[in-house]
């Protein structure tokens, strides 16, 4: 299992701590402005562009939940993908957030497609032992979450994605 922090991704990122009755947890926006190659990733159903110049990130991690939400915009501001990575534990450290990846990812096209990944990945863990019973449990009963709340209500999606970055203009630049 892995930590990783907001600020994996090299950028711009700017970080609000919200509290509203729809959403508890950190906001995360970073936008790619540097002049890198663009980088492409197979979701399991197309090729698609997730990091090149212009493209931002919106990086949700809600409070008491097990998963982290990133939506890629690309340089048009348009949603490429939203990327659920199902999580042991989330927090902030020196204020950046960060989560102990528990391997499981859902992705949801802007076509409403679902797709799971890296089960693999998770089954490897849990047969080498790194994880045990209790986790892989977590793993599955947080993809039901994720594929009940977002994935069967697209339109609740789009409207939450919509209402979060609403807040990118109250954000501060993290150096």
């Amino acid at each position: 299992m892995k930590r990783r922090f907001a600020n994996y991704i090299n950028g711009n990122m700017q970080i609000l701590h919200l509290d509203e009755e729809f959403f508890k947890g950190e906001l995360c926006f970073i936008d790619i402005e540097d002049e890198r190659k663009a980088q492409y990733v197979t979701n399991g159903i197309h090729e698609v562009c997730y990091i090149a110049r212009g493209y931002r990130w919106l990086i949700a991690y809600p409070y008491k939940e097990n998963y982290v939400m990133t939506v890629v915009y690309d340089d048009k501001k348009e949603i490429v993908e939203w990327y659920f990575d199902v999580a042991l534990n989330t927090g902030t450290i020196d204020n950046i957030p960060y989560e102990d990846d528990l391997y499981l990812d859902m992705v949801i096209t802007p076509e409403g497609e679902e797709i799971v990944l890296d089960e693999d990945e998770l089954l490897e863990a849990y047969n080498s032992k790194e994880i045990g019973d209790r986790e892989l449990k977590l793993a599955y009963d947080v993809l039901d979450i994720i594929e009940e709340r977002y994935a069967c209500d697209f339109e609740y999606l789009k409207e939450f994605t919509d209402r979060l970055c609403a807040y990118y203009s109250t954000l501060e630049t993290v150096k």
